[in-house]
């Protein structure tokens, strides 16, 4: 996928929110501005096409942390091709306990002239 022309207003929220790195679920709390969990339900649609299309773009990288709380060591970077299969799970976008899974978006080099 080639660069944008420009971004739309939820994929500029998200690179915004993932500079330099947060969590998925972070970034549904911001969007919502700490909505109940209903909100941050239905907000995971559209902030999951901005992260595929930023990902898409090269923008932002995401990775799994297989369990929470994260070790570093442990961070498996997945590729673009695969970020809207890993970014399904709505569970994903929300408060993650220890114990679970974890999934981070961080920018890329790319993505610095559009911050």
């Amino acid at each position: 996928m080639s660069a944008p022309v420009g971004l739309s207003p939820v994929e500029s929220f998200v690179l915004a929110e993932a500079d330099p790195e947060a969590a998925l679920w972070e970034i549904t709390a911001a969007w919502t501005a700490d909505g109940d969990e209903a909100d941050r339900v239905q907000a995971v649609p559209l902030l999951r096409e901005a992260v595929i299309a930023l990902a898409g773009y090269g923008f932002v990288a995401v990775h799994d942390f297989p369990l929470r709380p994260a070790d570093w060591k442990q961070e498996i970077p997945v590729p673009a091709d695969g970020v809207k299969a890993a970014t399904a799970n709505v569970q994903s976008w929300l408060w993650r306990p220890a114990g679970s899974s974890l999934l981070t978006v961080s920018i890329t080099d790319a993505a610095v002239p559009w911050l």
